[in-house]
């Protein structure tokens, strides 16, 4: 429990004789119950077999040893002085993620295969942003060969090709293994990772690469509808979605690693750099999109210059965050200006613009998608599983054809007003026009009187004469 502490030697100290002499036996009590809890496992064996394919890695199976100097072998590490220095994060206050940049973690694993099984199992590292990553794994009495990849290396090192870390571990059927992990990350990456079975591994993650094909097939369609939407149109809020949907795929290509997969393999710094600005364009877009979508610069000029003034700080704030604090916490600083977007909204769509509801409902749906989101960034076990990880994608998805949809709807609306404003116009002209015409009969019959009264006058002038 504590690294370096030995119950003996505190024992025979003459301070801690004389207080169990006192009658201390109460204090004793509860140093046996820690030394106790300090002797114990500090991980589970992870027992796997064939009718679970898939097992979740949860806090409980492995135990966690902090290395601030980043310089302890794996003969140290896995060396009986160095058993009870390794601790396990479940039931305890700290969050299964690396807390300290600086430091190095080692993760430790036993796993304890059924003697039915056949086949070799794999280890999926779910965040695909940390920055090293080794897997040490048994050959034998005190043997290792090594597995070193991660986000710092170029793609082509990884061990398998697959957008996440997969690792392979050798199995001998009825043999428990001991597996160490070493973790080095320059952000707040996740521990969390799911053991697979060797023959269902190809169809789950071929699924998965069938469905994300899919949610990107959705983003370039709705893409290049509303650019061409904006060419004939000539509209500033189709640009603007058009930015946002792109700002999105590349967060969402920098966070599930196909992008560093498929389009920019080779540049490790390249990956980080995306991984850094498409969270600051995502937000810079949106709030773009939704102040013209809104016009809350006309409905709302007060709360206009506030979101303007909210946005440009939460920009400056998260580029400072990504240059030089490397907090990992940045997630924070999008909830004031998005729910002062929302506040907008939501006064706009009081004041009588009906397509803001569709702007409330779709953000309604990524908050409640980013709240797993968040809870995995702080480590809190929120119904995390692969439906979860995901819901993000499905999110944004929908928020995108729901906003697609509010924008048709509003250009919709002005399109309407404004053919009911020339049929009101066309009316009153034909009202007009029909009163000229009504005018010029009646000017022409009092011309034709006029010229009858002087024919009759002119005529009896001349009987008069005569």
């Amino acid at each position: 429990m504590f690294p370096g502490f030995s119950l003996a030697r505190w024992l025979v100290r003459p301070a801690c004789l004389r207080r169990l002499a006192g009658g201390g036996w109460a204090a004793l009590l509860v140093l046996l119950l820690l030394a106790h809890r300090a002797a114990a496992a500090p991980e589970d064996t992870l027992v796997i077999e064939p009718a679970h394919p898939t097992r979740f890695l949860d806090e409980r199976f492995y135990s966690v040893l902090e290395d601030p100097t980043g310089r302890l072998p794996l003969r140290v590490v896995s060396s009986p002085a160095w058993v009870g220095r390794f601790a396990s994060v479940a039931g305890t206050a700290q969050p299964p993620n690396i807390q300290h940049t600086g430091s190095t973690y080692w993760l430790r694993l036993t796993v304890l295969p059924r003697p039915t099984l056949i086949h070799d199992w794999y280890l999926e590292l779910y965040d695909p942003h940390i920055g090293a990553a080794t897997l040490f794994r048994p050959l034998g009495t005190g043997v290792f060969d090594s597995v070193v990849t991660g986000a710092n290396l170029p793609f082509a090192s990884r061990p398998l090709a697959y957008k996440n870390f997969l690792f392979n571990l050798p199995q001998r059927a009825g043999q428990p293994a001991t597996y160490y992990l070493r973790l080095r990350s320059d952000t707040r990456t996740s521990f969390r990772g799911m053991l697979h079975s060797g023959p269902q591994l190809v169809p789950e993650l071929s699924l998965q690469y069938w469905l994300l094909g899919g949610f990107y097939g959705v983003l370039f369609i709705m893409l290049l509808y509303n650019l061409f939407l904006y060419f004939f149109l000539k509209e500033p809020s189709y640009l603007y979605y058009v930015l946002y949907v792109l700002s999105g795929a590349m967060l969402f290509l920098s966070e599930d690693g196909l992008g560093f997969q498929y389009l920019w393999p080779g540049s490790p710094p390249l990956n980080h750099l995306v991984e850094a600005l498409a969270p600051v364009l995502l937000l810079v877009t949106f709030a773009q999109y939704a102040r013209t979508f809104l016009d809350v610069a006309a409905r709302q000029p007060g709360l206009d210059r506030a979101i303007r003034w909210v946005v440009a700080l939460s920009v400056a704030l998260l580029v400072l965050d990504v240059a030089v604090v490397h907090s990992g916490f940045s997630f924070w600083l999008y909830l004031l200006p998005y729910g002062l977007l929302y506040y907008a909204a939501w006064r706009v769509y009081r004041g009588g613009l009906r397509p803001a509801r569709y702007l409330l409902l779709a953000q309604a749906l990524v908050a409640g998608s980013l709240a797993f989101l968040i809870s995995r960034k702080l480590g809190i076990d929120f119904y995390n599983n692969a439906y979860t990880v995901y819901s993000l994608n499905v999110a944004f998805v929908i928020e995108v054809a729901v906003l697609s949809y509010a924008l048709a709807d509003k250009i919709k609306g002005i399109m309407d007003t404004t053919l009911l404003t020339q049929r009101s116009l066309l009316k009153q002209l034909r009202k007009k026009h029909h009163a000229q015409d009504q005018l010029v009969v009646q000017l022409r019959e009092n011309q034709a009187l006029k010229d009858q009264l002087n024919t009759e006058l002119e005529a009896l002038v001349a009987r008069r004469t005569d």
